[in-house]
Parts: C-alpha cells; structure tokens; sequence
C-alpha cells in the first residue's frame, strides 16, 4: 500500500486552548524538519475555543460521538488516521520536542538514526 501520509500525529484535548497552538506548531516542526510527511488529528470534547484554535493551525479536528475520557477519543481518532504510522502524544501540556519519546519513536520507525 503507498501512502501519501507517514505519520499521524493523534492528540486527545480537553478544554486546551492555552496549550493546543504551541503543540501543533511544534510537531509541524518536526515534521518540517525531517521532511516527514506528516497530518496531525485533533480530537477534541473541549468546550472552549480549542478546535477553533486547530482548525486554524491546520489541524483536522475529529469531534468524538462521547466522551469516555483519552483513550476513547484515541480510539476515535484513529479512524481517521491515514498515515502509514500513528502517534499518541498524550497531553499538550507536555513539552512536544525532539526528546519527546513518541516524537523519537516516530524518527526511529521512519529510519533516522542518532
């Protein structure tokens, strides 16, 4: 199978419109960076302006059917996932870098080395 997209980046958030800019742009970088062909998936149960704030970073934003809580909205998302790898990055308030062990994982699986 050719895929168009490497690397789906998943992120779950709740009520993150502090933080969800500064992720997304910091995995974009990433993905800019090693020329990774990359879509990142916001599923999103907030009742602030979260999506809106994707939506405008270019992130595809998945509104789950309920809410049952991370792991459901992963679940969710990962249907509309179309990347050959996907990654979970739990929580926006968490640094999103290179040192980011799902930001690594995604580099090693694509077969860059350190």
């Amino acid at each position: 199978m050719d895929y168009q997209v490497e690397v789906s980046a998943i992120i779950p958030t709740l009520n993150e419109q502090e933080t969800i800019g500064v992720c997304i742009q910091k995995v974009r970088q990433v993905f800019e960076k090693y020329g990774i062909r990359g879509e990142i998936i916001v599923s999103d149960s907030s009742k602030d302006q979260t999506p809106e704030v994707a939506c405008t970073l270019a992130a595809i934003v998945v509104k789950p059917d309920r809410r049952g809580g991370y792991g459901y909205a992963y679940r969710f998302a990962f249907k509309y996932a179309k990347g050959k790898h996907i990654v979970s990055l739990y929580n926006v308030r968490f640094a999103i870098n290179e040192k980011n062990p799902a930001i690594f994982f995604i580099m090693l699986t694509l077969g860059f080395y350190f």
